[in-house]
């Protein structure tokens, strides 16, 4: 069955508008009973991951909006589907840049909303204080091979291309709509009623459950994520 309904979902993808819809629809309709059985079931702590694709943590409850057979449709711009004070922890990986700031604010204040008292939100971003690192030439051993990595994943082979082609891609490739350094993100913490916050490293957390989730790394690997990442922990 499952093997069927994978096909079937290929196939789709080639339609968009379609394929969005019969997401949309297929992980709202299983939410209401998704999201019961997993608070009942939750042992330990209560953890939402947005944006989850294809990276599952075990014991979160997984979103996306695109949803896979293992999670329920969320979208991050809208209002949650979730009472007040429902979870301990909220994960969201290189998803806030993907929205506008207005949007981005609305998420972040729908985040408080459902965590409970002194929960903790973990926002993963691209950081712009990257791009000004390329601008100085010239540029560091760490950051040449960035630029080397981003050519050779975007199939620019052109010798012209340079740190410029790199900075363009990290402000409009992928969807990319508002990239944050740390005091812009932190503001909008604070705009959205988050008390405290606290820059995180890849993969480390003073929280158990927040500690060796991230994995941004997987996809674009562990030096250019190092480079790439911002990581702010909120609490409510």
């Amino acid at each position: 069955m499952v093997s069927i309904v994978q096909s079937v979902g290929r196939k789709l993808r080639r339609y968009p508008i379609l394929y969005r819809v019969v997401c949309m629809t297929q992980g709202s309709v299983r939410r209401p009973y998704r999201t019961r059985q997993y608070l009942r079931s939750a042992r330990g702590f209560t953890g939402l991951q947005i944006g989850a694709g294809n990276h599952e943590l075990d014991g979160w409850f997984k979103t996306d909006l695109e949803p896979d057979l293992k999670a329920v449709y969320l979208d991050a711009t809208k209002r949650f589907p979730f009472a007040d004070d429902t979870f301990d922890y909220i994960v969201a990986e290189h998803i806030i840049e993907h929205i506008s700031y207005e949007d981005g604010l609305k998420m972040l204040r729908e985040c408080h909303r459902v965590l409970k008292k002194k929960g903790v939100v973990r926002i993963a971003t691209p950081n712009i204080d990257l791009t000004h690192r390329l601008m100085h030439l010239p540029l560091a051993p760490e950051l040449e091979r960035y630029v080397a990595w981003s050519h050779e994943m975007a199939g620019s082979a052109d010798p012209a291309y340079s740190a410029i082609h790199v900075i363009n891609r990290l402000h409009h490739a992928w969807g990319h709509q508002f990239l944050y350094d740390a005091d812009t993100l932190v503001a909008s913490f604070r705009r959205c009623g988050f008390v405290e916050t606290i820059d995180c490293a890849p993969n480390k957390s003073t929280h158990a459950a927040l500690a060796d989730i991230d994995r941004h790394a997987l996809t674009i690997g562990e030096e250019s994520n190092e480079l790439e990442s911002l990581i702010i922990e909120a609490t409510k």
